[in-house]
């Protein structure tokens, strides 16, 4: 199963505004954060919108949040959560492999520089290298 990316948006300003295609497409994002001095990269979904996903609580504790990488995914019929679900899956797993990453649990890598890229995963054999600046 592959996840089709509809459109999408790398190293949004924040004055970007993130519109769907269709209401039922689901988004996924990598994300920097900090807070203190540690820092983390996270990747993520949000069904309802990524102004709503980052107006959450969640987000409020942090001192930096940088977006990073945006795609819209197309929902399929069955379940537009499986989309979001498998390609944060498979892109969890990509990133567990980069030297330079530590996993923490909730989808965070702490790290103490980023790499040059790194790797969006739509399907087991298809590898989209996102450039971080």
């Amino acid at each position: 199963m592959e996840t089709q990316i509809v459109k999408e948006w790398r190293l949004p300003t924040k004055k970007t505004r993130f519109t769907r295609t269709d209401k039922n497409n689901p988004f996924f994002y990598v994300v920097m954060l900090q807070k203190g001095r540690t820092r983390y990269l996270k990747i993520g979904t949000a069904e309802n919108g990524i102004g709503a996903r980052f107006g959450q609580v969640d987000y409020k504790k942090y001192s930096t949040v940088k977006i990073l990488y945006v795609a819209e995914l197309k929902a399929t019929k069955k379940n537009k959560k499986n989309e979001c679900y498998h390609i944060e899956t498979l892109t969890r797993g990509a990133l567990f492999e980069l030297s330079g990453l530590r996993y923490v649990p909730n989808d965070r890598f702490t790290y103490f520089q980023l790499p040059k890229e790194i790797p969006i995963m739509t399907s087991i054999d298809t590898k989209i290298m996102i450039p971080l600046y």
